[in-house]
């Protein structure tokens, strides 16, 4: 005869017991942690990239009009921004990276770049620093850009 208050073997073997849900719900939660960090140090990292690309682009933009107009433009790289000057000292562009996007300079300085189609340019690195990410848009001579990361 059965006893009310205790369940026969084959009721008690029909669900999970404390001890089994705990240990699925910590193993769930530490595979939602992994996969959380290696989501964001890839979007870090997709971020980086694209505002290294942007500045190129902005690079190759600039020495292309130099070239066209046959004039001078000066490429002011700050912390935040890029700025593209004339002779005239006339802004004709501006780029500005993203919000957590580190221009690492020298000195604290700006770096400025002369760009002029008569002139090679100076060989130059800016390094751009996001997170633990880290990404160089090269200037080498005669107007070439390369990302590196």
């Amino acid at each position: 005869m059965r006893h009310p208050f205790y369940p026969s073997y084959q009721e008690a073997q029909r669900g999970f017991s404390l001890l089994e849900s705990l240990l699925v719900c910590s193993i769930i939660s530490i595979l939602i942690v992994s996969a959380s960090i290696s989501v964001q140090a890839y979007t870090t990292d997709l971020l980086l990239r694209h505002d290294a690309g942007r500045l190129k682009l902005f690079f190759e933009k600039y020495y292309a009009r130099a070239l066209n107009r046959r004039e001078r433009i000066v490429i002011s790289v700050d912390t935040a921004k890029a700025q593209a000057i004339t002779k005239s000292s006339h802004t004709i562009g501006n780029l500005v990276f993203s919000p957590n996007t580190q221009v690492l300079l020298q000195r604290n300085e700006p770096i400025s770049i002369f760009l002029h189609p008569t002139l090679a340019a100076s060989p130059k690195s800016i390094r751009l620093r996001r997170g633990g990410h880290e990404c160089r848009v090269v200037i080498s001579l005669r107007g070439r850009f390369r990302v590196s990361c």
